[in-house]
């Protein structure tokens, strides 16, 4: 529904009114002195519907009609689909159904516990960031850690919200996997791909077909980062990186 015929500043059926900050709703506001809310309405582009039990339900008819190759179905997401590329992660009806996870500038909120339960196998992670986005910025601005600390990433083109940095997710991930910082690889080389790309990975080996978690920046801002073969790289990444499930023959 457009509230304001814009086009844009829409507000789903399921989730009822959605109210604007306009810097006066008190605990719901935040004030530097510096940035303030820009008025624009609350969670937008989000539903109140189940998008998780979606995705599971889609995945279930397709791999009933369809012969599917189970050990290679792939996730990736771009800004708000990059925020769900988390939550496919972290739920238990889909965090064994992928094989890798390719979120692109998205990133949970701080406070976000990536599973919530012990992950039955290695999670494979490939996820992006502009190093000049100010939408979801994937690094903490030095002048505010005093603030919100050196784990969390302030937006300061939209409505003030709070993202976890690059570094904070995948620490997450490196932990989960059973993986630490000695088992760094910096810089991973992703010359072939692109030029712009600035990669650190982790693998309990040494071979790059060990890698099982890998964060890149790039010289941008929020936009879906297609440049070079960054596709190639992704598919070629997830094709080395099968998940390790029972497949029923196809008749």
């Amino acid at each position: 529904m457009d509230i304001d015929g814009s086009g844009h500043n829409y507000c789903y059926d399921s989730c009822g009114d959605c109210p604007k900050w306009d810097g006066s709703l008190g605990d719901n506001t935040w004030n530097t002195g510096e940035f303030n809310f820009n008025g624009d309405y609350t969670c937008y582009w989000t539903t109140c519907r189940d998008s998780v039990a979606q995705i599971a339900a889609l995945l279930d008819e397709i791999e009933k009609d369809y012969c599917v190759d189970r050990s290679r179905i792939w996730v990736s997401g771009c800004s708000n689909g990059g925020m769900f590329v988390y939550e496919l992660a972290k739920d238990p009806r889909t965090s064994d159904r992928f094989a890798v996870f390719f979120p692109q500038i998205g990133a949970p909120h701080p406070g976000f516990v990536q599973a919530d339960t012990d992950w039955t196998a290695s999670k494979y992670f490939m996820g992006f960031w502009g190093l000049n986005d100010t939408t979801v910025p994937g690094i903490a601005d030095p002048e505010l850690e005093d603030i919100f600390g050196s784990d969390v990433a302030l937006d300061t083109n939209f409505n003030g919200w709070l993202y976890m940095t690059a570094d904070s997710i995948v620490d997450q991930w490196v932990q989960l996997n059973g993986l630490s910082e000695d088992d760094s690889i910096d810089p991973y080389d992703a010359s072939s791909y692109s030029s712009s790309l600035d990669c650190k990975a982790w693998a309990p080996g040494s071979s790059p077909e060990d890698v099982e978690i890998v964060r890149c920046f790039f010289s941008g801002g929020h936009s879906c980062p297609g440049f070079g073969n960054m596709p190639a790289m992704m598919r070629n990444f997830a094709l080395g990186r099968p998940l390790a499930v029972e497949q029923e023959s196809c008749q």
